[in-house]
């Protein structure tokens, strides 16, 4: 996987302000003295990107309507009258072979049948299977790229990471008229954008011709041993040479179907989650010391801060956060914010008593539940996410009855108590009842399980 460019210089920046005493209050003075910036100054485009493509696509063509090919021989038993010349192994055979002689009625011997060679060229070479295993992984990224760019990032949808419109006395409609001037902005993107888009459709339709073509219809079901081994034709052909140069470019280090967390991206996500609550006015306490081992920032304790009465301890163990909420230690929550950077298989983690968040750089799995789109763009950055994130952690609503009777989330009847707690087998919620600023209140501390 291609690490972000922005993310492994800004994770140098973090390294250099700890200093020699793993100091974290010096990385938040230098995000607030703006020595450090979290978010990228410019929108990065895949234009360039695709013209590269484009380039690469037409490589491919060439390659197509002219390919190299393996030429194999056969022996054969043809008919004599159509056979061509033959060689002196194949006259050898003949000779020795009583089986393919005939007496003429003037008594003579003749050869009805005659051992010959038969030359059949063949496109299945190492090499055009090279072609093809690219090309696949070329075509998936543009059908991904159209799935979600198209139809999703700029859109009402995207927007509000909500689908359909319901017409409840609280509901989008208002807002939709409020942010009008927003949403075209969000939804209609810059010059630099359209080319972008221009250009990709230009080479997705281009990379669909070849899918027509009978080169590969005859090779798409071939295997292929990863990883790509260099051959002389991969090398020394500039058209086979470029399809290789590619791969080693972009194709060598494959992700998870799920996508996977590098280091930068993982410190990058608890640094920003740090400030973002710091911001957002939440008290916290001394801070822990930082050790870095192989880039991963390692806190020697969890960070803790409150808000509202609510206490948070914030455990960095990458690849995830974990975050376990408390009220006057009467009762937990726990949550685990797992990092991704991407997310295309969307799992529910079946543990009523962790409440599984994905905080990722590229939502493709088309799922808006506990998923965090994160945007390290500062034209695109969501302001205060991590705030929105820790306040759906402390929900709660004054609830003077002595017995939980419905589930006040979705009111639902099959409600299972355990001790403090309520777990709703309808819709998966959490509740717990407790006493917040002396009055009874009722804890939703997970919404919306499944």
């Amino acid at each position: 996987m291609q690490k972000d460019k922005f993310l492994v210089k800004i994770n140098e920046s973090f390294i250099q302000a700890l200093g020699i005493k793993c100091d974290f209050n010096n990385v938040i003075k230098a995000i607030h003295k703006q020595e450090i910036s979290l978010f990228s100054q410019h929108l990065e485009s895949d234009l360039s990107f695709f013209e590269e493509i484009n380039s690469l696509i037409d490589k491919m063509m060439n390659i197509i309507y002219h390919p190299h090919f393996q030429t194999t021989t056969n022996e054969v038993v043809l008919r004599s009258e159509i056979s061509q010349s033959l060689n002196q192994e194949s006259f050898i055979k003949t000779t020795n072979d009583p089986s393919l002689w005939k007496q003429k009625p003037n008594k003579e011997m003749y050869p009805e049948y005659v051992h010959s060679i038969e030359y059949i060229d063949t496109l299945n070479i190492y090499e055009n299977r090279v072609l093809i295993y690219v090309y696949e992984q070329i075509l998936a990224f543009l059908e991904n790229y159209k799935s979600q760019t198209i139809t999703q990032n700029s859109s009402i949808q995207e927007f509000y990471k909500q689908k359909g419109l319901v017409f409840a006395k609280h509901n989008i409609v208002d807002d939709l008229l409020k942010n009008k001037k927003r949403i075209a902005e969000f939804i209609q993107g810059d010059e630099e954008k359209i080319a972008e888009m221009n250009t990709f459709l230009k080479v997705y339709k281009k990379a669909k011709r070849i899918k027509l073509t009978s080169f590969y219809k005859l090779l798409r079901h071939e295997k292929i041993a990863l990883p790509l081994m260099p051959t002389n034709i991969l090398i020394h052909d500039l058209n086979y040479n470029s399809i290789y140069r590619f791969y080693k470019k972009y194709l060598v280090v494959k992700t998870e179907k799920d996508g996977t967390t590098y280091e930068e991206l993982a410190n990058y996500i608890f640094i920003r989650l740090i400030d973002d609550l710091i911001t957002s006015k939440y008290k916290f306490n001394k801070f822990s010391k930082i050790k870095i081992n192989q880039l991963i920032l390692h806190p020697t304790k969890p960070f803790v801060c409150r808000k509202d009465g609510f206490r948070y301890s914030i455990d960095y163990q990458f690849p995830n956060i974990d975050v376990c909420v408390s009220y006057n230690k009467s009762a937990l929550a726990f949550h685990r914010l797992t990092i991704r950077d991407k997310l295309s298989n969307y799992s529910f983690i079946d543990d009523r008593d962790i409440n599984t968040f994905y905080i990722t750089l590229n939502n493709e799995c088309d799922q808006y539940f506990n998923v965090v789109d994160i945007n390290i763009n500062k034209q695109n950055n969501d302001e205060h996410i991590f705030d929105n994130l820790f306040k759906s952690m402390r929900v709660n609503i004054p609830y003077k009855n002595d017995k939980v009777e419905r589930c006040p989330v979705c009111g639902g009847m099959r409600l299972q108590k355990d001790k403090n707690y309520y777990y709703c087998d309808n819709c998966g919620s959490k509740l717990a009842k407790l006493k917040i600023k002396s009055k009874p209140s009722l804890w939703i501390q997970s919404l919306w399980r499944y």
